[in-house]
C-alpha cells in the first residue's frame, strides 16, 4: 500500500517542527484572505514572529480601527488556523 504524498508531506512537516514557519510565510497572504482587499492595500504583515503579528497601517483611521479590533481579528485569524497560534496582533 502506498502513502499519498500529501500525508508524506505532513509526516515531514511535523516531524521537523515546520508547521510555524510555514505559517509565519504564509502569513501575508493569510492577513490579506481574512481583512479582504481594500485593508489589505493599506496595510502591510511585517512580521510574525513567537506568536506575535506586527502589522503596519499607512492610513491613520484605518490604524486606529484596526487596533480597536486586533481581539477580534486574533480569533478570526486563530478559527481560520484551526489552533492559538496567534497570541497578539500589534497594529502601528
Amino acid at each position: 500500500m502506498t502513502t499519498p504524498l500529501k500525508d508524506l508531506l505532513n509526516d515531514v512537516i511535523k516531524r521537523y517542527g515546520l508547521e510555524h514557519a510555514i505559517i509565519r510565510e504564509q502569513m501575508p497572504r493569510i492577513w490579506a484572505q481574512m481583512v479582504g482587499p481594500r485593508i489589505a492595500g493599506i496595510s502591510e504583515v511585517r512580521s510574525f514572529e513567537n506568536g506575535v503579528l506586527n502589522v503596519r497601517v499607512r492610513e491613520a483611521a484605518w490604524r486606529s480601527e484596526l487596533m480597536l479590533r486586533r481581539e477580534l481579528l486574533r480569533n478570526q485569524l486563530n478559527t481560520d488556523l484551526g489552533s492559538e497560534i496567534v497570541k497578539e496582533i500589534i497594529v502601528r
